[in-house]
């Protein structure tokens, strides 16, 4: 009978396995979505790729500059968004699998789609709108054809920023997981960082960060060594980071790995997959990475073990936060392996001797005015400046250090030099500072603006309440009240007064401002508002005769120019055609 029973349990645990590895295998359709380009699909930057300040949310893929682009499914456009930064000109396409694929920085629409935009912006008088098509309102069928690849929005050159999302959570998902895309290239190790976790910790018995090359065994990879046959003593509570990439058969771009495995003997200390998140965990690659090294210079080094709060949902296997404490003076064989989305691997072999620590290093801590626990809502008050820091903010306890510096000239309040750059934040903090010193035909004009070692500024903006100027920031720094009174500028760059324009395609200006930012803008041809298309990072402002075409011998264009203090600026300028 137990005989029996046993082999019911066994019977019963082979079926579960077998159906766990169907529906692994199953979970997101490999043949459903076709490439949205018809050439090679190369990748040029990865899902989850290190970008300033986020996560990169989907691929990048290389088309050139007016490429057709495809529907990957049948479906229909849920969503259109058109803008002069992010993701400029974009499509989402709502899928009955319950996916959605978006498609973004286009240079155009396909007919089909740029008469809905252009009726919508026409009816806004506003280059930038967004939309929402009911279901039945644009219907798209699998590879048809919906737009040109472009470089619109915050691109830094013509290619498609493809993503697909779950459409109920809106999580973004790596969509090389829906594809069988050919790959044999294993990921690189370059570089093995260890880190000593606090105090009572030491690498080679130093109480900093170590860094060791690495190199191939032998031509095929797939392993690989200390360059140097180092004798590694770790002792205390001990983080690894590494310097990895991965490439693909087309591509020589390098761009992030899929995944990251770390062994110490027999225990599975950390593991990580760039599978999915959602947009609210883009700002946590400001903890996943050290931070401080790529604030200085420019380096990604992906800390392999997690801040207290750090929620980000590609972990797994986390034992002690990925922290492993070698205080037991025994030999360990640790390995690091690190994988791409078609498990093509390499993996990092070395032995650490564990020691029990003897020594309490010295915290190098400037003077700090206050702890702050990363679950608190925090608060820093003095008598001309408050800060406020909503619960969740920090991704550890941090010792907040704060200085006033007296006012320089051209500034309306005291420097505020409030923690360092060196500290990443996952929401933004409240800054108000006090409006005593500001002449009141000047309040309305002030801003704050955060202020960088060389004396540029930025603004973060601001609002005047109850004798206080506040506004919102992502990061730590100096900052200090200015005023805006400056107009913002317009610059013909195709046109002057009574030019014979009837050749010409297009109209261009260069419209700037030097600190506020250009809050609205307006084209108007003899006082008709026109569909001007702005592009931030260029700063064009630019209309096409073929989008409307001008008849007659006399006209007048007009451009006008208001930046975020209400600063005004027009230009107008006669022409024939």
């Amino acid at each position: 009978m137990v005989m029996i029973l046993l082999r019911a349990v066994f019977f019963c645990l082979l079926v579960l396995l077998q159906v766990g590895q169907i529906f692994s295998q199953n979970k997101y359709p490999k043949n459903y979505f076709v490439s949205p380009v018809k050439h090679s699909l190369t990748v040029l930057s990865n899902f989850g790729d290190i970008r300033s300040n986020h996560f990169h949310t989907g691929l990048d893929i290389r088309t050139g500059d007016g490429n057709k682009l495809y529907a990957a499914a049948d479906g229909y456009v849920s969503r259109i968004k058109v803008s002069p930064v992010g993701y400029g000109k974009a499509i989402y396409i709502t899928h009955p699998n319950g996916y959605t694929t978006v498609y973004a920085h286009l240079k155009s629409y396909s007919d089909k789609i740029d008469g809905f935009v252009k009726r919508k912006q026409y009816l806004a008088q506003d280059y930038a709108v967004e939309f929402f098509p009911d279901s039945g309102e644009i219907e798209i069928c699998k590879n048809e054809i919906i737009g040109l690849s472009g470089n619109t929005g915050m691109s830094l050159g013509a290619h498609l920023h493809f993503e697909i999302r779950d459409t109920k959570s809106e999580h973004i998902i790596n969509p090389l997981l829906f594809y069988d895309l050919k790959d044999e290239a294993a990921p690189v190790i370059a570089k093995l960082h260890i880190y000593p976790i606090d105090n009572k910790s030491s690498v080679n018995g130093l109480h900093s960060r170590l860094s060791f090359d690495v190199k191939a065994v032998g031509k095929k990879g797939g392993k690989v060594q200390l360059k140097k046959a180092e004798k590694l003593t770790l002792a205390g509570r001990i983080g690894f980071g590494i310097e990895a990439y991965d490439r693909d058969d087309d591509s020589k771009d390098r761009s992030n790995i899929y995944g990251i495995d770390i062994k110490i003997d027999t225990i599975s200390l950390y593991s990580c997959r760039f599978e999915e998140f959602s947009f609210d965990d883009k700002r946590n690659v400001n903890s996943y990475i050290d931070f401080k090294e790529y604030a200085t210079h420019y380096k990604n080094i992906q800390r392999c073990f997690v801040a207290p709060n750090n929620k980000t949902p590609i972990y797994s296997n986390l034992q002690n936060q990925g922290i492993y404490d070698f205080n037991d003076g025994g030999i360990h064989n640790i390995s690091i392996s690190v994988l791409d989305v078609n498990n093509n691997s390499t993996c990092l072999e070395f032995k650490a001797l564990g020691s029990i620590s003897e020594k309490e290093y010295k915290e190098e801590k400037n003077e700090y005015s206050k702890v702050m626990p990363y679950e608190d809502v925090n608060y820093f008050v003095r008598d001309d400046i408050m800060i406020s820091f909503p619960e969740d903010i920090f991704y550890d306890t941090v010792y907040f250090d704060y200085q006033r510096i007296e006012a320089k000239k051209l500034y309306y309040s005291a420097i505020h030099a409030i923690r360092n750059k060196f500290t990443p934040i996952n929401k933004k903090m409240i800054v108000s500072i006090k409006t005593d010193s500001i002449p009141k035909k000047l309040l309305s004009k002030t801003i704050i603006a955060s202020i960088s070692k060389s004396g540029a500024l930025t603004s973060i903006g601001g609002q005047i309440a109850d004798n206080f100027l506040t506004a919102e920031t992502f990061d730590f720094g100096n900052f200090a009240i200015v005023a805006d009174t400056i107009p913002p500028e317009i610059i013909s760059l195709n046109i002057v007064p009574w030019e014979d324009l009837t050749l010409g395609k297009t109209i261009r200006f260069k419209i700037t401002d030097v600190l506020s930012g250009v809050k609205k803008f307006s084209g108007f041809i003899d006082g008709r508002w026109m569909l001007f298309e702005y592009d931030k990072k260029t700063d064009l402002a630019i209309f096409s005769f073929n989008d409307f075409p001008i008849t007659g011998d006399e006209h007048n264009v007009e451009m006008i120019v208001e930046d975020e203090k209400g600063n005004k600026t027009s230009f107008c300028c006669p022409f024939y055609r």
